[in-house]
């Protein structure tokens, strides 16, 4: 195989053309999938970082379709459901269809998808720059944690012995 690549350029390599084409769809969609949930995650984090700064979108912006939808056949009250309620009843309809987007989540998607399409060069480049993010927090916690501890809280080291810690 002249050039280096995934399961795509094996299969192109081994079983052919179509074969090759559903794997390149299969790591696609499996991307898609498995970041939709990082990419919820990462939509909180910044709806509060705009709310930190005094922006605010709309909440049909920020919430799901699913959730709403769950919450409006649900029959357990709560304050989570109310909330999931009253944003399916503001929300602004198109032919009977709700609109309701978690528009940070599905831009994220969109911009991860885009990297993959580029090439795997660019997604090297981005992917290390996050690890390297990702440990500079690690090291800026343990840096600023390490004035925070306390060595009184050591003693006893292991109140219930081995088998609480390994119980733990």
């Amino acid at each position: 195989v002249p050039v280096s690549g995934s399961a795509y350029t094996y299969d192109y390599a081994s079983f052919g053309e179509l074969c090759a084409w559903l794997s390149g769809w299969n790591l696609l969609l499996e991307y898609a999938i498995c970041n939709s949930t990082i990419a919820f995650s990462w939509s909180d984090y910044f709806v509060n970082l705009l709310k930190s700064v005094n922006l605010q979108l709309p909440d049909w912006l920020i919430t799901d379709y699913y959730s709403c939808s769950l919450a409006v056949r649900s029959t357990q009250p709560g304050e989570k459901v109310k909330a999931l309620m009253a944003i399916w009843e503001s929300a602004p309809s198109l032919g009977g269809w709700r609109l309701l987007v978690d528009l940070p989540a599905l831009l994220i998607n969109f911009l991860d998808s885009i990297l993959v399409y580029i090439g795997i060069q660019e997604s090297k480049i981005v992917s290390n720059a996050m690890v390297f993010l990702k440990m500079a927090v690690v090291v800026l916690v343990i840096v600023v944690g390490f004035f925070f501890v306390k060595p009184a809280n050591w003693s006893p080291f292991a109140p219930n012995g081995v088998t609480g810690v390994l119980a733990g």
